[in-house]
């Protein structure tokens, strides 16, 4: 719940909420799409339990008689902790942003005036929310990498490689080649589920892929091969078949931009054409061109997303918020301002699962 002061009476609060969801997202397809646990914590950091490299080891036969049972000693466990990320904007409600939505502000009733005072309130917020989705879903797309990254310049915020000592999977596909990309698929889902040791199995695998690597993807011969047979009546056996799924070349327009995603061999190939803007102007692509990596789907906790309370006497020992919206009093009878901010850490429980992909194109 966002709620700030009514202006007109302070002792009343006015809710933003329904003004936060209304508005149209431009950033968010990852933040939006459930991927990630979301949890408030009532600490100022975030602390889990993982287990080190978890095996589980055959044993030898035992005599049938006597009390000789092999020890299954459980893997110790190690606390880790992480501090959360920070962003805090602001932005104010001017006299001028009052003063040309009315000329008569005098004659207007309590409910009128608090209505343009509202009016004013949205516009400025939904510049702080544009900006916030962006810097949040910069966030969410880099810890799916395995490191939240700063938006302002991509360094290491949560760096979870460095937190658990563990190592990304890469892995190399030539999109040049006349075949061989069908077996890389599978030695990709292979290495996955031998890979993966949290949670349970995962229900499926998409790989995010930079517009160039989409497009030399669907032109590969081999690829190409595969729906020429389809077309020509002999391959109903591919059509059915795990190698080939869905649509040649699904291009869908979400709010989001235009998302292309194709299934081949049962791994899910998506393009992300979102580009970030940092506060320098420059743009950066959220997938670099040639590269692509995994997303587990169905992984319960995988992906998770904790945020802390503000720092605020107010909201000690309550659970974290993804958003607090809050403002200050009127100042010098000219101005009051708005804050929008949140305290986050996104992070992968198995970060080595988000395959890093070259692709030979």
């Amino acid at each position: 719940m966002a709620l700030y002061p009514n202006k007109l009476d302070p002792r009343a609060l006015i809710d933003i909420s329904d003004t936060l969801v209304e508005m149209q997202k431009q950033f968010g397809r990852f933040n939006n799409s459930g991927l990630f646990t979301k949890e408030g914590v009532t600490t100022q950091d975030v602390g889990f339990m993982y287990t080190p490299a978890p095996q589980t080891k055959m044993t030898g036969a035992t005599s049938r008689v006597e009390r000789d049972a092999w020890r299954i000693s459980g893997e110790k466990k190690k606390r880790a902790s992480l501090s959360t990320a920070t962003y805090k904007l602001t932005d104010a409600v001017q006299y001028e942003d009052l003063a040309f939505r009315v000329k008569n502000w005098q004659d207007l009733d309590p409910n009128a005036r608090e209505e343009t005072v509202a009016e004013a309130v949205s516009e400025k917020l939904m510049r702080l929310q544009r900006t916030m989705e962006q810097n949040q879903e910069y966030s969410v797309i880099t810890a799916m990498q395995g490191i939240q990254r700063d938006a302002e310049d991509g360094s290491p915020l949560v760096n979870m490689l460095d937190t658990l000592n563990v190592t990304r999977l890469t892995k190399t596909i030539d999109l040049t080649a006349s075949s061989g990309v069908l077996s890389a698929i599978t030695e990709l889902t292979n290495e996955l589920m031998e890979a993966q040791t949290y949670g349970s199995g995962f229900t499926g695998i998409e790989v995010i892929v930079a517009n160039d690597v989409f497009s030399a993807l669907v032109s590969n011969p081999e690829i190409i091969a595969i729906w020429e047979s389809a077309m020509t009546g002999r391959g109903m056996e591919y059509v059915n078949s795990p190698f080939l799924t869905g649509r040649v070349n699904d291009l869908n327009r979400t709010v989001f931009g235009f998302v292309q995603s194709v299934v081949i061999n049962g791994v899910t190939f998506t393009t992300y054409p979102q580009k970030f803007r940092r506060w320098d102007g420059t743009l950066v692509d959220a997938i670099a061109g040639g590269k692509g990596f995994t997303v587990l789907h169905g992984v319960s906790g995988l992906y998770q997303a904790k945020f802390t309370p503000a720092p605020y006497i107010s909201l000690l020992g309550t659970k974290g918020q993804e958003n607090y919206v809050w403002q200050t009093p009127i100042k010098d009878d000219t101005h009051f301002e708005i804050y929008q901010e949140s305290h986050g850490a996104y992070f992968m429980q198995q970060p080595e699962l988000a395959v890093d992909i070259t692709f030979i194109i």
